[in-house]
């Protein structure tokens, strides 16, 4: 466990962790489980002294059998019967040794110093304590001989190509509020990051060096010069940092948990238990305390937070704002309304069998599909998250003599057998180009820039406009000097790629102008009026999105059965306003085969396409998010129908609904 901890330093950011709640948790992960099997022990002396010898040599059997089961998982490919068997072995013959040989005793005496040796290790000398007891860096001196407001936004996941509309240009109607910023900005459009992980792309960008480590900790002690530390002796900090420390606690109180993270001791003990449970489990589980708590359930609320803080003042201010958006996982329309997804279906990504969270990887075409779907309704909410926060400064005045930087640490990839963050040969373009749009002060007039850039060209770039010495050596150029070439697009190493460096190279190295060239042919969505309908047309039917079934239905064909999962949510009707809309997350079940396509209708007109999966229990299943301008405000009728034949000619056969929705 301490092992496990100590590998993932993240978390202990995410949970705001102090250094008392971290000798709290290595005392309770010490003591807690020893503490109860001692008290059963104790309570069953109590009823039947003989009786306690057997429950000991139960227990410790127990706990031999879990420790087995962990180490053959981890070394082999075992299946749970297998493991099952291993862990039962194991344990039958550590309690058979205790009940038969007193030497078995004194070898239990000795082990039982392990884990506290363990235990000091992790809080004295692991990278966990980088995080909880880090050095204060010292603020460095500079003179700020152009002040300005500093707004920089940094997006989550957000790829360039999710943004443009085909010509190179952002979609504007799917976009409003980047566009109208662009308009009055300088769009970098060639920029690339340096990273296709969170924990390394933020701090380049907020330090202007490239990652040395993908292990390397996202806290002030290992990036002590850095944005925060720059201007921290000048300016007054407003910081929201999501997954990374970097703002000294001199500088930046630290910011309460976000909403879904438990605070300090009590996330810890959440995460760790559930942890424990997937390493003692036989079924094999991602055990990554990674993603647990990489995600923020919560992340528009988190924004107009964010927003609602920012104030007008007479002195210096910074703003920073991570917010993840459009991270993972989707569950945004585009109005911001959460829909809170994935609760009772998959959502098509696979464990690769590296066990991190970014080695997911798309099962099928249209999983990717349906996910990108999602995706780009969650970039539609940023938009608008930065929409709020735009209009924040304009009615505060700050707007105009502000430096605006809106940005994101990677892109995010769509495509089948591909993992999702990690870099392919088939997805380097979408994870490597991002959005990149700063506005100077006082700037009024739009330009698109398209020199090669790199996600650590920001903070000298800000510098410059700022007229701010670089006390300390960055990698990156301020993109106010000269261009420079660079011919080559460099993303690190990292164990979630799916192919790695050439031999003596330490970044991944892929043709800038032929990947640029690529990037600037990509749509969001497909052209159609109105816009909003344009997420929902995926795949090859998706043209059927608001045709009336009738005239399509071929009412003579055999019919499959099948279900709508909770209709409940339909009969009694919506409230479109709703902060919450559960109803646009529509799933159910299919008596049929996999790779089926299927239209969801109500009240006789199609409002959803989707195709039939198979289900990890053997279910074959189907989901879909449902737009809401095509339901009625009141009780809505629900039917499923299979679609059938060619796409510019297709028919709709009815699918009998069973049971309470399910079939």
């Amino acid at each position: 466990m301490f092992d496990l901890l100590g590998r993932n330093p993240e978390l202990f950011i995410l949970w705001r962790t102090t250094g008392l709640q971290l000798i709290a948790l290595t005392g309770i992960v010490l003591l807690a489980v020893p503490l109860a099997a001692l008290a059963l022990e104790w309570l069953v002396g109590l009823a039947a002294p003989r009786a306690r010898r057997w429950v000991h040599a139960a227990l410790l059997g127990l706990a031999a059998g879990l420790v087995m089961l962990q180490i053959v998982k981890g070394a082999t490919a075992a299946g749970p019967s297998a493991l099952l068997a291993v862990g039962a072995a194991a344990g039958v013959l550590m309690a058979t040794a205790r009940l038969r040989w007193a030497a078995t005793a004194t070898w239990l005496r000795v082990l039982a110093v392990a884990p506290i040796v363990f235990g000091l290790l992790f809080v004295a000398t692991s990278r966990v304590t980088e995080v909880v007891f880090r050095a204060e860096p010292p603020v460095a001196e500079v003179e700020v001989r152009r002040p300005a407001r500093v707004v920089m936004v940094t997006f989550d996941e957000f790829a360039l190509s999710s943004l443009l509309d085909g010509s190179g240009a952002i979609d504007r109607e799917m976009y409003p509020n980047l566009a109208a910023l662009a308009d009055g900005s300088t769009w970098y459009r060639n920029t690339t990051t340096v990273s296709p992980a969170t924990t390394t792309a933020i701090p380049a960008l907020l330090t202007g060096r490239l990652p040395r480590d993908q292990d390397e900790v996202p806290s002030t002690a290992a990036h002590p010069d850095n944005l925060f530390t720059l201007l921290g002796g000048t300016y007054d900090l407003h910081v929201q940092e999501a997954a990374t420390r970097l703002c000294p606690t001199s500088l930046c109180a630290p910011a309460p948990p976000r909403r879904g993270i438990h605070p300090g001791l009590r996330g810890m003990l959440v995460a760790a238990a559930q942890v424990w449970r997937r390493n003692a489990s036989p079924e094999r589980t991602p055990a990554s305390l990674t993603a647990i708590g990489a995600e923020d359930g919560f992340a528009v609320r988190t924004a107009d937070r964010f927003t609602a803080q920012v104030r007008a003042t007479e002195e210096p201010t910074l703003d920073f704002l991570h917010v993840l958006l459009p991270h993972f996982p989707w569950h945004y329309l585009p109005t911001g309304q959460d829909y809170n997804a994935f609760q009772d279906h998959g959502t098509g990504l696979v464990d690769t069998g590296d066990g991190r969270f970014g080695g997911l990887a798309w099962s099928n075409e249209w999983t990717a599909l349906a996910g990108r779907q999602r995706h780009i309704m969650n970039a539609q909410a940023a938009d608008g998250a930065l929409g709020r926060l735009v209009a924040r400064l304009r009615d505060t005045g700050e707007y105009e003599d502000a430096l605006i930087v809106v940005t994101a640490d990677h892109g995010v990839a769509f495509e089948a057998d591909r993992t999702f963050r990690g870099v392919a040969t088939e997805t380097w373009t979408d994870i490597a180009w991002i959005p990149l749009i700063i506005k100077a002060p006082g700037q009024r007039t739009g330009a698109v820039d398209d020199r090669p850039a790199e996600s650590i060209d920001v903070l000298p770039t800000i510098a410059d406009h700022l007229d701010v010495d670089l006390p300390f050596a960055v990698d990156g150029r301020s993109l106010l000097a000269p261009a420079r070439a660079r011919r080559s697009v460099r993303i690190m190493d990292w164990d979630a790629n799916m192919i790695e460096p050439e031999p003596g190279r330490e970044f991944l190295e892929f043709d800038r102008a032929a990947g640029f060239a690529e990037v600037l042919t990509a749509r969001a969505a497909p052209a159609a009026s109105p816009a909003w309908v344009r997420p929902y047309l995926i795949g090859p039917y998706g043209g059927l999105i608001g045709r009336y079934a009738g005239p399509l239905v071929d009412a003579a064909a055999p019919t499959r059965r099948g279900g709508i999962d909770f209709p409940e949510r339909y009969v009694l009707g919506f409230d479109p306003f709703a902060a919450k809309v559960p109803w646009a997350d529509s799933q159910g079940t299919f008596a049929g085969p996999p790779g089926v396509d299927l239209a969801l209708v109500a009240n006789g007109r199609i409002v959803a396409v989707t195709r039939t999966q198979r289900a990890a229990d053997g279910r074959t299943i189907w989901w879909c998010v449902v737009p809401p301008p095509l339901m009625n405000l009141g009780p809505n009728t629900m039917t499923l129908h299979e679609i059938r034949g060619a796409p510019d000619s297709p028919s709709l056969v009815p699918v009998t609904l069973a049971g309470p929705g399910r079939a």
